[in-house]
């Protein structure tokens, strides 16, 4: 049975009674009325039998019996009254909220408002001040009126937060003070959208696209965006950090699916260009698992349907994959990566391909297959091509049988086909033998039209060569011995480069069977090939070896080789292009006798590095290097007591 609040038409107001506040929030009555009379809220309310909890989430019968107590009109204190029917929903006025939108404790108020609070009503005393509604939500940072950042006002011994005068009473007297010390700042967009909305006036522009979102949708959508465009993720950032995040988010949550896209090409854009991932999770983080978690809320439709267009238009999403629940059905992107998988052939010929074809990007040479991305219905004729083309795997599927016979005529042209199964050697093995110039192919065109012939001579000069640069096996060898193309993926190198090492004699562990056999046949050692295009195993100390060695942090090792003090040279990887700094072991030995570092040196004289360092300092010993620039405190030894 409903309530009825006409049952409590006959209970009389209370003598001393206070005047409700504008916007005031139902406890804050309940707790300047129970201040008036002498008692504590949660006195007072047992006494007049009003449940706390009730207050708390707006129940009609509390509310009602406050409002006949205060005599005051109840559609007035409903009006500012925070609803929650349930744990998972809350209420202001017709504004729905979620409960990680609100402070249902007082913690923080303006300083300002709660002086004139005072000033103008000094005959209640210290029931003067009121607290907004407003306060409660999270969002709300900045006092619109005084145009200053709200204060955080601490009161250990009101632990529950919820009686609003003994919360504030310790502060009463220092309120004038905090109000000229305030920090001055103008209300973000958000906070000013979110007070017009909770106080039922339309918006002072068009603002149909937010004002369709439920409020907690808008509250938390505006605090992920603005974080992602202004890039920062910290767990725990300020209050002027969180009101400028959300002033950010506003600004482009306010122009519609429009500024939504703009914001997240920007994300696009660093994402292709940086050193990171490139993928969902790195262009759209916590937005992309938000409007993930929240997929069944239909609040954030129109969010989620902007963020679902830009990312189908952005990134490489498979037709079978789900995002937001709702499978995808038509690629709109491929990537040369994702193209490789579909087709199953090489990216770098497709990349060939695509680029011949005027498909992909101006500047797509600049970056890796997984971050150049085409459209699918451009690039159909060229992918329907590489569809075509076998990929062919192993030697196994290759006759190994000897092939270097002397040629009745040299000049002779073979189909690719045959030309690979003459060197055997897969197709797309043959294609980059013939790029690198060691192999000449006689195809009219451009593109893989001039594979389709490979001249015959060409590729028995350099399957000669290649065989005369190699011993015969002995059957006796402890090294492990691996294929060509898979010695060059162990190694880290391409093939090219490989095989220009084997043909000017540098790898010595190169051999042949016995009975010729072809490309596929020839076996070297992985590790040789590595030592010779990367100098691993050359003596130079890495970066975790010398911070081992001297026992110091590793950006204490760059410090030292940054600012000089530590000489270091470079090595590049070809494949990869990166580049590892290494350290001579005679430089790193040299630089342990003359200095040591402050941990090591305490750990070594088993003192305490705080104590060590102030004893030092009292003896006039200084720091061999600036801390600042090395990352570490380094002394000469000559310099310390024995």
């Amino acid at each position: 049975m409903p309530f009825d609040p006409s049952s409590f038409a006959d209970i009389s107001p209370l003598t001393l009674r206070v005047p409700l506040g504008i916007r005031e929030a139902p406890t804050s009555l309940c707790s300047r009325l129970a201040a008036w009379n002498g008692r504590s809220m949660a006195a007072f309310c047992a006494d007049m039998k009003i449940a706390v909890r009730s207050l708390l989430d707006g129940g009609t019968e509390a509310l009602a019996k406050l409002a006949a107590l205060g005599g005051i009109d109840l559609a007035e204190l409903t009006r500012s009254a925070i609803r929650s029917p349930d744990p998972t929903q809350v209420a202001i006025g017709g504004e729905r909220l979620a409960p990680s939108n609100m402070r249902r404790r007082w913690t923080r108020g303006c300083p300002a408002c709660l002086a004139e609070d005072i000033a103008g009503r000094p005959d209640v005393g210290e029931a003067a001040p009121y607290g907004r509604t407003a306060w409660m939500v999270e969002a709300v940072r900045t006092c619109p009126v005084h145009r200053v950042a709200l204060a955080h006002f601490d009161n250990p011994e009101c632990h529950d937060g919820i009686d609003f005068t003994a919360w504030i009473r310790p502060h009463i007297g220092r309120l004038d003070t905090l109000a000229a010390t305030a920090p001055k700042r103008e209300p973000s967009g958000l906070e000013t959208y979110l007070l017009n909305r909770l106080a039922g006036r339309a918006p002072g522009r068009a603002l149909e696209w937010l004002d369709a979102m439920p409020l907690h949708a808008v509250i938390s959508t505006t605090g992920i965006v603005g974080a992602l465009a202004s890039g920062d993720h910290r767990q725990k950032p300020t209050d002027d950090e969180l009101h400028s995040s959300d002033g950010a988010g506003f600004e482009i949550l306010s122009r519609g699916a429009v500024g939504i896209h703009e914001a997240l090409d920007r994300r696009v854009r660093c994402a292709r260009d940086g050193s990171g991932r490139f993928d969902v999770t790195a262009v759209y983080g916590e937005l992309y698992e938000h409007l993930t978690r929240t997929a069944d809320d239909p609040g954030y439709e129109a969010v989620r349907r902007a963020v679902r267009d830009h990312l189908l238009g952005n990134l490489p999403v498979g037709a079978d994959e789900i995002v937001f629940g709702q499978p995808v059905g038509r690629r709109r992107l491929h990537s040369i990566k994702t193209a490789a998988w579909e087709t199953g052939a090489y990216p770098s010929l497709l990349r060939t391909l695509l680029a011949a074809a005027d498909v992909l990007p101006f500047d797509h040479e600049s970056h890796t297959d997984d971050r150049v991305t085409f459209r699918v219905e451009r690039a159909a004729a060229v992918l329907d091509q590489a569809r075509q083309r076998m990929r062919l795997h192993s030697a196994a599927q290759y006759d190994d049988r000897p092939r270097l016979l002397p040629l009745r005529n040299p000049y002779e042209e073979l189909p690719l086909p045959a030309a690979a199964k003459y060197a055997n050697m897969s197709q797309r093995q043959l294609m980059t033998i013939c790029e690198a110039d060691l192999a000449k192919p006689c195809g009219s065109g451009r593109g893989m039209r001039r594979f389709r012939k490979i001249e015959k001579g060409s590729l028995y000069r350099f399957l000669k060569l290649l065989h005369e640069n190699a011993v015969a096996e002995n059957g006796r060898s402890e090294r492990k011995l691996t294929d060509i193309p898979s010695a060059a993926r162990l190694a880290g190198c391409s093939v090219p480069r490989l095989l220009e090492l084997a043909l000017d004699g540098y790898v010595t562990s190169l051999s042949r069977p016995a009975d010729g056999g072809g490309y596929m046949s020839l076996r070297l050692d992985p590790e040789e090939v590595r030592y010779l295009v990367s100098g691993t195993g050359s003596g130079g100390l890495t970066v975790h070896d010398v911070a081992k060695r001297l026992r110091i942090r590793s950006d204490a090792v760059r410090g030292l080789a940054r600012s000089g003090h530590l000489r270091s040279g470079e090595n590049r990887y070809p494949r990869t292009g990166i580049r590892q700094t290494v350290f001579s072991e005679g430089d790193v030995a040299k630089f342990d006798l003359a200095f040591v570092a402050l941990v090591p040196l305490a750990a070594s004289r088993k003192a305490h590095v705080g104590s060590l360092r102030n004893e030092l300092e009292r003896m006039g010993i200084q720091p061999a290097f600036s801390p600042r620039f090395v990352g570490a405190i380094f002394y000469r030894r000559v310099d310390l007591p024995t």
